[in-house]
């Protein structure tokens, strides 16, 4: 998915499930062991138990159900277009993408 929202790599890092660790047994997403300022993160993904450690950089999608007429790539692709301005992510994501989709 992020190579669609991203074709032209501006997210300089992506991780990816082995960069998970298990909580109560199971995989959560943790920015704290990445060794990056976490304002600058963002995590993507459908099940807020993964991102439950940082609730603040996560951004919720709906899964796909392959349904012809989804749009939530192209919603994220228009709400990440201006990301790159801000300097702290999560002021962006908590007052303007609706994390409850």
């Amino acid at each position: 998915m992020i190579s669609a929202i991203d074709p032209f790599q501006y997210a300089m890092y992506r991780l990816y499930k082995d960069h998970t660790h298990k909580v109560n047994g199971k995989l959560v997403k943790d920015i704290d062991h990445l060794n990056r300022d976490p304002n600058t993160v963002i995590i993507l993904d459908i099940d807020p138990e993964s991102y439950f450690l940082q609730p603040e950089n996560a951004i919720s999608l709906k899964p796909w159900k392959g349904e012809a007429d989804d749009r939530e790539l192209i919603k994220m692709a228009d709400f990440l277009t201006g990301f790159f301005k801000f300097i702290d992510f999560r002021i962006k994501s908590s007052y303007v993408y609706d994390k409850g989709n």
